[in-house]
């Protein structure tokens, strides 16, 4: 069971974007972008000289690539969608592995970030949702890593499939976006959902301070469950229309 703990600055004090609607149509990708992946956390780059791959490992690869390509679609409408909020300020993007070890993991978030990208990491499974918060001072050069989330992607396409967010982090200190941080890992998790045609996005395991707990409660529309025997966490969840 994976542990989520939401700490505060995760949510905003009074400010929100406006409602989510998804309406976005699933993709097929065709040409892909080349990519590696090490250590559990994608980037990128070309395969190491003499290496060779079999064609299971061929097949995986091309997975990777395939909804890496997906959720960088993901990105892009999201940062459309706050464009008007942080105009050129906000960038979304994939975690790399520089990421997590330099800089997430020392956000002091409690979480363990690197057992997680090990254990539940886009090579074991590709469709896996990660997302990297920049903000962007002087060109995309400049940008720094200011919050993070993970999850995992259920399988099928039924009413109760799910995009989850289950790792969410902010940096601590100096973040532009402090506030922000939730409202902007929902809504991309949510254009990811809808592009690989899940129906829902799932928070799982939120805190349960009153403060952060009632935001919760807002941005979801006060749609929450406790965890049963075929669910074993608590969870907030966003049911996609289109």
């Amino acid at each position: 069971m994976l542990i989520c703990e939401l700490h505060r600055g995760l949510f905003p004090p009074v400010i929100y974007v406006r409602p989510l609607t998804v309406a976005v149509q699933p993709i097929m990708l065709g040409q892909q972008r080349s990519c590696e992946y090490h250590s559990g956390v994608l980037v990128y780059g070309t395969n190491p000289k003499g290496s060779s791959l079999t064609s299971q490992s061929l097949e995986k690869r091309e997975a990777w690539k395939r909804y890496l390509l997906i959720r960088q679609k993901a990105y892009k409408i999201c940062m459309d969608e706050f464009h008007d909020v942080f105009g050129e300020r906000l960038m979304l993007d994939a975690l790399s592995e520089s990421n997590v070890r330099d800089e997430v993991a020392g956000w002091g978030s409690g979480l363990d970030w690197h057992g997680l990208l090990s254990k539940t990491n886009n090579i074991k499974r590709p469709r896996n949702f990660d997302l990297g918060i920049f903000h962007v001072s002087e060109g995309r050069e400049s940008a720094k890593l200011v919050g993070a989330a993970q999850g995992r992607v259920s399988k099928g396409h039924k009413a109760l499939s799910h995009v989850r967010i289950d790792f969410l982090a902010r940096k601590p200190t100096d973040n532009p976006f402090q506030g922000y941080i939730t409202d902007i890992a929902v809504h991309c998790a949510a254009h990811y959902a809808s592009l690989i045609d899940k129906k829902r996005v799932l928070l799982t395991n939120p805190s349960k301070n009153v403060q952060a707990f009632q935001h919760f409660m807002d941005v979801f529309e006060g749609k929450y469950r406790e965890h049963d025997k075929n669910f074993p966490y608590d969870y907030f969840y966003l049911n996609l229309e289109g």
